[in-house]
């Protein structure tokens, strides 16, 4: 498992627009020791012989609404207050590497 140096950390910080102070590094660095050692205690658990879940609950249950139509707003309105549009589209600016 790959270790997070402070580098990374700072790296990570700056791909995801986040200003971090050199404490707020060092706690993240001596953090991340705790949960890569839980992750590595994951890893070590014995898994043979269990069956893969594809639901976690013997009974599914539909939290959602109904999917009803409702008003919305006209297109263009939309696109009138959209920063970027490019043809059918609006157009997100990218705020990750």
């Amino acid at each position: 498992m790959k270790h997070l140096d402070e580098k990374t950390i700072r790296k990570l910080a700056l791909d995801s627009m986040f200003t971090l102070t050199d404490e707020e590094v060092a706690f993240i660095h001596e953090d991340s020791k705790v949960f890569l050692a839980q992750i590595r205690a994951l890893h070590n658990i014995d898994v043979s012989g269990v069956e893969a879940m594809n639901w976690p609950f013997e009974q599914e249950t539909q939290w959602l609404r109904s999917d009803d139509e409702s008003n919305s707003l006209p297109q263009e309105a939309v696109f009138k207050n959209a920063p970027l549009v490019e043809g059918d589209f609006i157009e997100i600016v990218k705020v990750l590497k």
